[in-house]
């Protein structure tokens, strides 16, 4: 089975993007990395180890290009595990292997950064963090960083153009209510997955602020 992991980073976190898809190195076939800015060098894998492709643009767009592929928008019907992944995580040794491992009959959808809904407001949720242990459970939204997809079995779909941008995981647990497909938290121990120090604000940082906004107008349609 192709295994294929794709990446969202920006020029100021490129050192710790090459940490995250170095951790992925023999487990996959591929990491394909989108710098969201065009500042710095590009078009350079120096540093990453393995399979890499990188790309880059001046649009100031969100996580949702990591489901920017062929593979999802139109599945050539073979055998692949889409993996989203993120530029502040050491993955595990066993990190592909405990997902292709997962029981890909119950669904199409896995994950290990999970949110169960416990109201109208994205602030009622219930995180269950990837640094934490967790047993295997149904859940609402898997997060971006962590989700993995099995295609064909999954079908086409594409990040709509009219979505605010950076809930990529919202939408993709939207999209799955409405397949009917239920997303699935993995089993694992805490501290399976490590978190890698960063600075600045992050992206749930800036959605803090605002209360969700963007996040909250889009749960309106999960009813």
């Amino acid at each position: 089975m192709r295994v294929v992991a794709t990446m969202v980073t920006q020029s100021h976190r490129l050192e710790q993007s090459v940490i995250a898809a170095n951790s992925l190195r023999g487990q996959v076939d591929l990491v394909k990395i989108h710098q969201q800015d065009m500042v710095g060098a590009w078009h350079d894998t120096r540093g990453y180890k393995g399979d890499v492709e990188l790309s880059a643009s001046r649009l100031n767009f969100g996580a949702e290009v990591r489901y920017d592929i062929p593979e999802i928008q139109e599945p050539k019907g073979h055998d692949m595990l889409i993996l989203g992944v993120d530029d502040d995580i050491i993955y595990p040794p066993d990190y592909v292997e405990t997902m292709l491992a997962q029981d890909w009959t119950r669904t199409s959808v896995y994950g290990v950064h999970a949110s169960i809904l416990r109201g109208e407001r994205w602030q009622d949720r219930e995180v269950i963090h990837f640094t934490k242990a967790s047993h295997r459970r149904a859940v609402d939204v898997l997060g971006g960083g962590t989700v993995a997809i099995r295609m064909p079995a999954f079908g086409a779909w594409s990040y709509p153009d009219d979505v605010a941008m950076n809930i990529d995981d919202v939408v993709l647990g939207l999209e799955c209510k409405r397949r009917g497909v239920k997303p699935w938290c993995v089993d694992r121990p805490a501290g399976w997955l490590q978190p890698i120090e960063t600075t600045g604000p992050t992206i749930h940082d800036s959605q803090a602020v605002d209360g969700y906004a963007a996040r909250n107008e889009f749960l309106k349609g999960w009813k």
